[in-house]
């Protein structure tokens, strides 16, 4: 097992280099629990990992909500606007009112089974709000000359409490690779269904972008 978790590092080292992408940002393996699960943090591991994150080419920023303050079932049921401050690094002298970030609209959407009438599937439709007048009553200003929604990744972090000693309380959900989640009204907790998790639809969740930072030649 030890020399496939080695192999496998090696190939995705590789295949950051040869596609040009950029380091990710050292906190999304740390709050990834399929990442924790499978490589760990021993001494061969390390290596490649230093191939695969960095703190100048990723930034992690969360909302400016207070601190996992929106339920999820919440999240799929509405439509809000959330807004996001960070100053990207190639801005030096900001003179616009307010402060750097950015706002994004997330729509819940649920579908329905068309015979059964059953809810089927949530969809959580994300948009990056660009033009200047979503901006106008807002706390912060968007750089569309700098910014770029291709270099965002966006996640969920739920937050819970645990005793395991590798996971932490923090376990952080990927929107972008688990597909469509579902919203389990027969079971007895109401459980959301995403991908391989089953996250109860009342537990409280924070919104994480992550930015590649770098310009369009990576290292």
């Amino acid at each position: 097992p030890s020399q496939c978790q080695k192999l496998n590092l090696k190939l995705i080292s590789g295949l950051r280099r040869r596609s040009s992408w950029g380091r990710v940002s050292p906190q999304f393996l740390e709050n990834c629990s399929f990442y924790n699960r499978h490589f760990g943090d021993s001494e061969e591991v390390a290596k490649e990992r230093k191939e695969l994150t960095s703190r100048s080419e990723s930034k992690k920023i969360p909302d400016s909500l207070p601190p996992y303050s929106i339920r999820l079932e919440d999240l799929l049921r509405s439509v809000r606007v959330v807004e996001f401050q960070f100053k990207h690094p190639r801005i030096q002298n900001c003179t616009k009112r307010g402060k750097c970030g950015f706002l994004l609209q997330l729509t819940g959407e649920t579908q329905r089974n068309r015979t059964t009438q059953r809810e089927r599937s949530t969809l959580l439709h994300i948009r990056l709000l660009r033009s200047s007048r979503f901006y106008t009553n807002s706390k912060v200003h968007y750089h569309a000359e700098i910014m770029s929604p291709d270099k965002m990744h966006f996640v969920i972090e739920e937050h819970f409490n645990t005793r395991s000693a590798t996971s932490g309380n923090n376990k952080t959900t990927y929107v972008s690779w688990r597909g469509k989640p579902y919203l389990d009204r027969h079971h007895k907790s109401d459980m959301v269904t995403w991908g391989d998790l089953q996250i109860p639809s009342q537990r409280h969740v924070k919104l994480v972008v992550y930015y590649d930072v770098t310009r369009d030649e990576h290292s």
